[in-house]
């Protein structure tokens, strides 16, 4: 049924069209019939009163005129013709690019929930791929990426563990600003990774725009994460309610500045946590609420930066603290 609805539409629309030509004409031609004074069209005698009739040369020229108007009207209707098929044809594009994408995006998730580690890595390429590809969807491709990240498993399964490293190594590539590590950039994304188990991540040197945002809210950090340089652009990052259980957790050389960083009751229990070389403005790094429990935190700049005396469960900033 829709794809009678544009021939008929445009049947209505150039019908409109060459009712208006015609009225166009009629009036053409009556204000030519007036400017000339009124001519009597039906005889070329002169009256002996009145306005002169036409000759033969003046009714040539006249009809000339109004055959002219009548083909720049019948111009624009075969304009308008032209572009209502021009339009037609670029959404029947449309329709088929985003069924298309559709597709790959179907069979790209499948792959992800496949048995197999080898098939999900390849599932994860080709999400990847298509997030490249379809500008639209972009987030949409994103979301499915970290949510496969959000998903529980058993830390003991080496297999799957090198398949959340590669979706990191992933999202890593498309946030490095320089080009050889991918042709496309989701520096505005949005990256959700609450209550994941984070046992292994490279995410440095990543650079952030100020339209996305990067969540680990509730996060275990079981294992190694680098943070290091990287670069925020003003993107928000989230770490409330976070736990470090293990592992050597770097934030060395980043870029907070212009950035709001939340800590907000995230307890440092074991590892190595390293800020060190750390760039931020006074009010970058939010550590409300934070609990160090456990490991070692070296805290670099954020030692100087002014804050209350926390309260039971927080701690005072100090140049190092865990030993």
């Amino acid at each position: 049924m829709k794809r009678d609805v544009w021939p008929r539409s445009m049947f209505r629309h150039v019908a409109l069209l060459v009712v208006v030509s015609l009225a166009l004409t009629v009036v053409v031609g009556f204000v030519l019939w007036l400017l000339l004074a009124k001519p009597d069209l039906a005889t070329t005698t002169p009256p002996a009163t009145g306005p002169r009739p036409l000759t033969a040369a003046e009714r040539l020229d006249s009809l000339k005129l109004a055959l002219a108007v009548v083909a720049g009207i019948g111009g624009i209707v075969a304009l308008t013709v032209a572009y209502r098929k021009q339009r037609q044809g670029e959404a029947a594009e449309r329709r088929e690019e985003t069924k298309l994408f559709t597709e790959r995006f179907v069979k790209s998730s499948e792959q992800l929930g496949h048995d197999s580690p080898r098939v999900r890595v390849a599932g994860a390429y080709a999400m990847a791929e298509l997030a490249d590809d379809w500008a639209s969807g972009r987030q949409m491709c994103v979301d499915v990426l970290c949510a496969y990240i959000r998903l529980p498993y058993e830390t003991d399964d080496e297999s799957e563990r090198q398949v959340r490293w590669t979706l990191f190594r992933i999202i890593r590539n498309h946030l490095r600003p320089d080009p050889k590590w991918g042709r496309v950039k989701w520096s505005d994304c949005r990256f959700s990774f609450e209550g994941a188990v984070i046992d292994g991540a490279d995410l440095s040197k990543v650079q952030l725009d100020a339209q996305g945002n990067m969540s680990f809210f509730g996060v275990r950090f079981i294992g190694w994460f680098d943070f290091a340089e990287a670069r925020l652009g003003g993107a928000p990052v989230w770490f409330n309610r976070a736990r470090f259980e293990s592992g050597d957790v770097s934030f060395q050389g980043a870029d907070f500045r212009g950035s709001q960083v939340v800590f907000e009751a995230v307890e440092f229990a074991g590892g190595m946590v390293t800020f060190e070389g750390l760039e931020a403005d006074p009010d970058s790094v939010i550590l409300d609420g934070a609990a160090h429990t456990g490991g070692e935190v070296v805290w670099g700049p954020l030692a100087a930066l002014p804050r209350p005396v926390p309260a039971r469960r927080r701690f005072r900033i100090g140049r190092r603290a865990g030993r």
